[in-house]
């Protein structure tokens, strides 16, 4: 086996390993925004610009106490009036299974205040840049290893 052979084999391998990403697609992404009178649900697919569709909102009681329940609309959004202060659980989940959910606690805002559920932990630039670095190490590694001359 060549080294050339070696290194095509590894770039073709770690592509494919850093391009594939079919389920970050569909994640369902929640913002929720408390006002002095509000709270606000806002939900979206992650990589998209436009609303999750037909989700349903529940707002509970860490107890499991409904408080609050409705359907997002059209543009992505559901309002309801703000419940009494305290801790909430919040849960957003289309007909498809996709779900979000997020520990709230409510006061008496004077300015908005939110609260987001599935944010990815490092954003697309930092992912290509980590993915770049990485198979520009794991090529450099493989040369030299498949370049020392074995005496």
């Amino acid at each position: 086996m060549t080294p050339r052979f070696a290194l095509v084999v590894a770039h073709a391998v770690l592509f494919v390993g850093f391009g594939a990403e079919p389920a970050a697609a569909h994640t369902l992404r929640m913002t929720v925004t408390a006002t002095v009178t509000d709270l606000t649900v806002k939900t979206s697919y992650s990589g998209d610009d436009h609303d999750s569709g037909p989700a349903t909102v529940t707002i509970s009681k860490p107890n499991r106490e409904v408080v609050a329940s409705g359907k997002i609309g059209p543009d992505g959004t559901w309002i309801t009036p703000k419940p009494a202060p305290g801790k909430y659980i919040v849960v957003a989940e289309d007909e498809f299974g996709h779900r979000a959910e997020k520990e709230i606690e409510v006061g008496q805002e004077t300015e908005p205040k939110e609260w987001k559920a599935n944010e990815p932990p490092v954003s697309s630039g930092l992912g290509i840049a980590i993915g770049i670095a990485a198979i520009g190490l794991v090529t450099l590694a493989a040369y030299w290893l498949l370049s020392r001359k074995k005496d």
